[in-house]
């Protein structure tokens, strides 16, 4: 479960391939207790998402070559904030495992 900064509505996340990345909210009414959105928010990526992780208030999810940013607020939107190199892509399934770790200095 992960809250929005902005609404405060607490939602779950599930990625698939081919389908997208999708969200769900708690509702006690529907089978499995979780109301899915119908359409995916994150879509017409070609490799399985890997991993999500949230650091600095943001959930993030790792989709070869892409660390994908949820920007909270009513429309929430991915971005993207960072892309492996392609020389890397090649080679590998991209980023995996993500891990938040504290920054070692204060930040000015």
């Amino acid at each position: 479960m992960r809250g929005d900064r902005i609404t405060g509505i607490e939602r779950v996340f599930a990625g698939t391939l081919p389908g997208g990345l999708y969200s769900g909210v708690y509702d006690a009414d529907v089978p499995g207790r979780i109301q899915w959105s119908e359409a995916p928010e994150l879509s017409g990526y070609k490799a399985h998402p890997m991993a999500f992780a949230e650091c600095d208030g943001a959930l993030h999810v790792a989709i070869k070559p892409h660390l994908n940013r949820l920007v909270d607020g009513e429309q929430p939107r991915w971005e993207t904030a960072y892309t492996l190199p392609g020389e890397v892509t090649r080679i590998s399934s991209g980023l995996r495992g993500l891990t938040t770790i504290p920054h070692p200095a204060p930040l000015a």
